[in-house]
C-alpha cells in the first residue's frame, strides 16, 4: 500500500484556550500569536476561564466564549441574584454545553491551551481525535502551587507541550514525567516594535536602579526593597530605586510601605503608579533589577532590553537567566541581598562595564526574542501539529 503523505489544510481552523484577557504577559502573548495566524488565514475561536480588557481585541479576530462568567459585573442588585441563582440551579452547566456544542460545529484542527492553569479546559472541550498544544508560561512553583490539578488534568489531553524557557521544560520532565520529545522550547517576545530611538535619551545624571509590575512574594518586592537598604550601607554615592507599578492606597501593599519605613529608606525609594506608558520610566533607568523569586519570561526585561538596560537577576529565577548568561547583564546567588547590592554598586562605578551590557542586551533581545522570528517559530509549530 502507497503511504499517505501528511497534509496541512491551507484553511486550518484553531481553538485557542485561556485563562483571561487581562493585559498581563501571557494574554498579550496569545493575543498576538492569534493575530499572527488569522492574518495568515485561520479562521480563530476563544475559549477563557473569564473576561478582561482586551476582550475587545480578541473578538476582532473570533468568538470569545467564557467558562466562568463575572455575573458581579451586572449593576442591578436584584437582578445578580436572580441570575446567580439561575446559574446554580443549572444554568452554568447549560452554558457551558453550548460553548462545546460551538466547538464541535466549528470542526477545530487544532486546540491551543495557553497557560498550564488553562489545561484543564482540554478535557472538557477537546476530541480524542483533535491534535492540541499547551504553552506553558509558569515556572515549578506556581505549576505546582497555584496552577495544581487545573494543570495535571490537562497534561493526557496534550499532545505537544511549548515551554517559554529550558528551566520549565526540565520541570515538565522531572516533575511531570513528560517526555522530553514533546516538548519543544520557545522563548516570549517582544509583543509590539518598540526601539531606543523611540525613547528619549536618560535625563538625569542620578543612577537609577529601576523594576516594575504588580508587588508580590513571587516579584520580590521585599528583596528589592532589602537590596535598596544595603546598597545605602554600602556605598557613598546615592543610588535611586525605583518600581513602576506600585499602588501605595492598595492595602495589600501596606506591608511594603512598612518594611520601606522599617528599612529607612524613604529617601531613596520612589513608587511609581500603573502608567499605560511604563517605557518612559524605563528609559530613565541605568539597570533593571529583576528581582523575582520566579519570572518564567518576563516581558518588562524584553521592555527594558530593548532600551539597552542591563539586567540584574537572581539565579533560577526563570528565563533572565539565558540572557544574563549571554551578556546581558549579572546574575546572582538566589535571595542573595549583600551579592546583588555589589553587583549594582559595580555598575554605578564601572560606565565602561554599563555600556558593554547595554550594547550586549539591546543585540540580545533584538536577535533572540524579535516579534517576527518567534512568531514564526511558533507558526511553525502549530503548523507541524496539525499534519495528519
Amino acid at each position: 500500500m502507497k503511504k499517505t503523505e501528511s497534509t496541512f489544510n491551507p484553511s486550518p481552523k484553531i481553538v485557542f484556550i485561556g485563562n483571561d484577557t487581562g493585559r498581563t504577559g501571557a494574554p498579550i502573548i496569545l493575543l498576538e500569536v492569534a493575530r499572527h495566524l488569522y492574518h495568515l488565514g485561520w479562521k480563530c475561536i476563544f475559549v477563557f476561564e473569564s473576561d478582561g480588557i482586551l476582550t475587545d481585541q480578541y473578538e476582532q479576530i473570533g468568538k470569545c466564549y467564557f467558562w466562568c462568567r463575572n455575573l458581579d459585573a451586572i449593576s442591578s442588585k436584584p437582578l445578580r441574584w436572580i441570575v446567580k441563582f439561575g446559574f446554580n440551579l443549572g444554568l452554568r452547566l447549560l452554558d457551558r454545553n453550548l460553548i462545546k456544542k460551538k466547538i464541535i460545529r466549528f470542526k477545530p484542527d487544532l486546540f491551543y491551551a495557553n497557560t498550564g492553569v488553562s489545561g484543564y479546559l482540554l478535557k472538557e472541550l477537546k476530541s480524542p481525535t483533535i491534535p492540541s498544544v499547551m504553552h506553558v508560561h509558569e515556572m515549578k512553583g506556581i505549576l505546582k502551587n497555584y496552577c495544581g490539578h487545573k494543570f495535571t488534568q490537562g497534561i493526557r489531553y496534550t499532545d505537544k507541550f511549548i515551554a517559554v524557557n529550558n528551566l520549565i521544560k526540565k520541570t515538565l520532565i522531572s516533575e511531570y514525567k513528560i517526555p522530553s520529545h514533546k516538548i519543544e522550547v520557545i522563548p516570549a517576545f517582544m509583543p509590539y516594535d518598540s526601539t531606543s530611538s523611540n525613547y528619549e535619551n536618560k535625563k538625569s545624571n542620578q543612577f537609577i536602579v529601576g523594576s516594575a509590575g504588580m508587588p508580590s512574594f513571587r516579584k520580590g518586592t521585599d528583596l528589592f526593597m532589602k537590596v535598596a537598604a544595603h546598597t545605602k550601607k554600602i556605598c557613598d554615592n546615592r543610588i535611586i530605586f525605583r518600581w513602576v507599578g506600585f499602588n501605595t492606597k492598595d492595602s495589600s501593599n501596606q506591608e511594603y510601605m512598612h518594611l520601606i519605613q522599617e528599612l529607612d529608606i524613604n529617601d531613596i525609594m520612589e513608587l511609581i503608579p500603573h502608567t499605560p506608558t511604563p517605557l518612559i520610566q524605563f528609559a530613565e533607568f541605568d539597570v533593571f533589577f529583576l528581582s523575582s523569586r520566579e519570572d518564567p519570561n518576563p516581558l518588562v526585561v524584553l521592555e527594558s532590553g530593548k532600551l539597552g538596560k542591563p539586567v540584574l537577576c537572581f539565579k533560577g529565577s526563570g528565563a533572565t537567566d539565558e540572557i544574563v548568561e549571554a551578556g546581558g547583564g549579572t546574575m546572582v546567588t538566589m535571595e542573595s541581598i549583600e551579592e546583588m547590592s555589589l553587583a549594582i554598586v559595580q555598575y554605578s562605578k564601572n560606565p565602561n562595564l554599563l555600556a558593554q551590557h547595554s550594547q550586549r542586551i539591546e543585540n540580545i533581545i533584538s536577535e533572540t526574542y524579535s516579534k517576527q522570528h518567534i512568531l514564526a517559530k511558533i507558526t511553525e509549530s502549530v503548523k507541524n501539529s496539525t499534519l495528519k
